[in-house]
């Protein structure tokens, strides 16, 4: 059995890739995991992301010891 041990105070910084062809909500998912809306979307037939985009999202997080930081 192998265990991995995840923390957030040794997560300095990872990243997510979403593939798929146009006008299935992957810019959708991207806002939903942000939580605000940071890639456009459009209700039109026509896909509005037509190149590559990367997003950056700030991770706050409390330690033990109660301390917020900032990923």
């Amino acid at each position: 059995e192998v265990e991995a041990e995840f923390s957030l105070e040794k997560l300095e910084e990872f990243s997510i890739m979403l593939v798929g062809p146009p006008r299935v909500g992957k810019s959708t998912l991207v806002n939903a995991v942000c939580g605000r809306e940071v890639a456009p979307t459009s209700a039109r037939l026509d896909s509005c992301t037509k190149s590559m985009t990367k997003y950056e999202l700030p991770v706050h997080y409390n330690t033990e010891n109660g301390d917020e930081r900032q990923v």
